[in-house]
């Protein structure tokens, strides 16, 4: 009986240790710094931007939030993943507002309060200890003025930005 008793501590330690690993390893997101475009591409479908050589669009993201409906992916051949970045779908500026706030208390209750608040349309975390390697996290309301449609942008950076410098595409477009 003691042995069984032994075998199945040790075996729930064992799943208790990898469970926490496993919630460690994973960024915002289900990503993580230096995660190579080919291991994100076996579970969302990315698109490369074409404005950038680095940058990948997505409408998806391995743990994605349902507010998010695009998902924007930064990479370095040296490096991997250097950055993500989502955008909510559009709305109008009272609805915006309000995701904004939701947002931003759900960022503040993970993260901490933000290193700088511009106001109730920018929020940014740096120069502060933040978890999954990351760098620094920005809030957004784009379009807050305007009648089309506003959105709110959230990009997460990770400590290996220096190393992802985007190229832009060079095309005969416009000339």
């Amino acid at each position: 009986m003691r042995i069984i008793v032994s075998a199945f501590v040790v075996a729930l330690s064992a799943c208790i240790s990898f469970a926490g690993n496993t919630a460690e390893a994973h960024g915002p997101f289900g990503v993580h710094m230096g995660m190579q475009k080919q291991r994100l591409e076996k579970d969302i479908a990315l698109q490369q931007d074409p404005e950038e050589d680095a940058r990948f669009n997505s409408s998806s993201a391995p743990i994605p939030n349902r507010v998010f409906d695009s998902y924007q992916y930064l990479f370095s051949s040296e490096s991997g993943l250097c950055q993500v970045s989502a955008m909510t779908k559009g709305a109008h500026p009272r609805q915006t507002a309000k995701i904004f706030q939701q947002l931003y208390g759900l960022l503040e209750q993970k993260y901490g309060k933000p290193s700088r608040e511009a106001s109730r349309e920018i929020a940014i975390w740096h120069n502060q200890p933040l978890p999954h390697q990351l760098q620094s996290i920005g809030m957004q309301t784009i379009g807050a003025d305007s009648r089309a449609g506003s959105f709110v942008h959230v990009v997460y950076s990770f400590q290996n930005l220096a190393g992802c410098t985007p190229t832009p595409v060079v095309n005969g477009t416009g000339l």
